[in-house]
């Protein structure tokens, strides 16, 4: 029994080799490509390896794209938070003893409904950005805090919260550094054109102290521009008003914003936002006016209007603070670049009007003279996009 499976099981074996070398042959003689000749087909292996490649090629970078892209925004998410919770860590310590908040209760702040074409509401707001001004001002039912509560997406004038966009906005600001170092030059007699009695006012603005700090770092009073000159009292008022440790406004809803995960978009790019104080930081400020500056009291006088521009906005004068804030600025300041254009370019790009709509609801925040001010104000510009903005307070 067993010889006979043995011999059976050959028998099957031999046949079936046969029948498997008869195939090439056959194939042969009816000039039909076997398996093994299409394998070895050189013009068939490189269609055959093109179109794998491709496939291969685009299915894995897409997939690396996407898995970089997201680990990209992850990272920037994550380390952007931790810097806007930082800046408040460093914030809330200052807070607790620093002189120059607001003393009341923000009970009437800039904000608006804002009615899209569509008939859906959204909120618009005017922030403070000087300083001075917390989140702890505002009562605790403030519609301030409803307006962020209500909101998928609330828009800033750029996302301070995003790692990239900040690096890139210090870099610009960087460049604007090596720009004023660039522009300042050690054969310029500024007593000369100060005069002696506005020379002996600008130096007694610094101690002695700071002026030997300053030369140290190669910044000699005397031989600034009057446009440098202007520029170092103006960040000197501001450092004097509201101290070193400040976090805005703005980067307080933003964080706030982030932490209740709504979604922040950024009007413009930090890098266009630096652009624009880059070029008015580069505006000519003529000689009147810094002999205006110091004639007016210097970096205390200008701390103090600043903290009058503050007050004015946390008991909900508008016109008061943008008054105020008018009469500090010099009298060819880039006004047009600062606002009208930033309006202009907010609008133009279309992120409120496809965000803003369709069941959707928003929060736009942006400095409050953005407003109203001038014949391209945001709230004209929206006007003539159709949407309506009705006044809360």
């Amino acid at each position: 029994m067993k010889q006979s499976a043995v011999k059976a099981s050959i028998f099957l074996l031999v046949i079936s080799l046969g029948i498997s070398s008869c195939d090439p042959v056959a194939y042969a003689h009816y000039d039909i490509p076997t398996e093994k000749d299409d394998h070895d087909n050189p013009i068939l292996k490189k269609e055959k390896l093109d179109a794998g490649s491709i496939a291969f090629i685009v299915g894995g970078a897409t997939l690396a794209a996407t898995g970089v892209w997201r680990i990209a925004k992850y990272l920037d998410h994550k380390l952007g938070q931790r810097m806007l919770e930082n800046a408040e860590d460093t914030f809330l310590a200052a807070r607790k003893h620093a002189p120059m908040f607001y003393k009341g209760n923000i009970d009437k702040p800039p904000l608006y409904k804002l009615i899209a074409p569509d008939g859906s509401e959204h909120w618009l707001l005017g922030s403070m950005h000087p300083g001075g001004v917390s989140l702890d001002h505002f009562p605790a039912n403030s519609k301030v805090f409803e307006a962020i509560d209500e909101s998928s997406t609330v828009f800033f004038e750029y996302d301070a919260g995003s790692a990239w966009q900040t690096l890139t906005f210090s870099a610009q600001f960087r460049q604007q550094t090596r720009y004023q170092k660039a522009i300042r030059t050690d054969d310029f007699d500024l007593r000369a054109t100060l005069g002696d009695a506005h020379m002996e006012k600008l130096l007694d603005q610094y101690d002695s102290a700071t002026l030997a700090e300053l030369s140290e770092l190669g910044i000699h009073v005397d031989r600034l521009s009057p446009t440098q000159a202007f520029e170092a009292l103006n960040n000197s008022s501001y450092m004097y008003a509201f101290g070193l440790s400040d976090m805005l406004m703005d980067a307080q809803l933003m964080l706030k914003s982030r932490q209740a995960g709504k979604k922040v978009i950024g009007l413009a790019k930090g890098k266009d936002q630096a652009n624009a104080f880059k070029t008015v930081s580069e505006s000519k400020v003529t000689v009147e006016d810094l002999k205006k500056l110091l004639d007016d009291g210097g970096i205390k006088a200008r701390a103090k209007k600043l903290l009058e521009m503050r007050d004015a906005y946390g008991q909900g004068d508008l016109e008061r603070a943008t008054s105020i804030n008018n009469g500090m600025l010099p009298s060819n300041f880039a006004e047009k670049t600062l606002l009208d254009d930033r309006n202009i370019k907010w609008v133009k790009s279309k992120k409120i009007q496809k965000n803003c709509q369709h069941g959707e609801t928003c929060t736009i925040v942006v400095g409050f003279r953005h407003l109203f001010e001038g014949d391209n104000s945001l709230a004209k510009l929206l006007a003539a996009e159709g949407f309506k903005i009705e006044k809360i307070y």
